[in-house]
């Protein structure tokens, strides 16, 4: 198995052992991240402020109905409501989980995505895009799943929601997204 050319540079300079070279490609991955994690967060503050990103908010549904769709089997009756900014997820008649625009993934998918942006000119359009696609159809189904879980750890312990919802799945659903872009570039070779 060959290990990237990035995670050398990266390892030299931890151990403070790296060239100049190295130094220069560990910050030259480092900037071009930071700018597009920048750029995409910027775009997406400005249109959370905008009405058409409220009108067309299609994570939000897409994470509602995925957990809804989770809850189908273990119920009688599901659904979900829209509401003025965001869904509600009833089971059986009771309101189980609000599902805003914070609960989409948007902040998990721009981390993700300033990832994937230093592999762009090495992966190439088709394998790049296929490889986002997939990590954010990832993000979807772990957010619809997380979701499904909250809903059904409030029905047993409603205790412990508060604390699962801001550091368990958290943590889980970086977690996955981590170990995504690792496979990816354990096999290529950067810069």
């Amino acid at each position: 198995m060959q290990t990237p050319l990035l995670w050398k540079p990266i390892r030299k300079c931890l151990l403070l052992k790296a060239t100049m070279e190295d130094r220069k490609k560990v910050l030259r991955f480092l900037l071009v991240m930071g700018l597009c994690y920048a750029l995409l967060s910027g775009l997406h503050e400005w249109l959370k402020t905008t009405a058409f990103l409220s009108q067309l908010d299609l994570m939000t549904y897409a994470v509602s109905q995925l957990a809804n769709f989770f809850f189908q089997p273990f119920s009688q009756s599901s659904g979900v409501f829209p509401l003025w900014e965001g869904y509600l997820l009833s089971v059986e008649g009771r309101a189980l989980a609000y599902v805003g625009y914070t609960c989409n993934g948007w902040g998990v998918t721009i981390s993700f995505l300033s990832l994937m942006s230093p592999l762009f000119p090495e992966l190439g359009f088709r394998k790049w895009i296929s490889k986002v696609l997939l990590g954010v159809c990832t993000i979807l189904v772990i957010n619809g799943l997380r979701v499904f879980l909250l809903g059904l750890l409030y029905k047993s312990h409603p205790e412990l929601v508060e604390f699962n919802h801001k550091f368990t799945f958290t943590v889980i659903v970086y977690g996955a997204i981590l170990l995504y872009y690792y496979r990816i570039i354990r096999r290529m070779p950067l810069f």
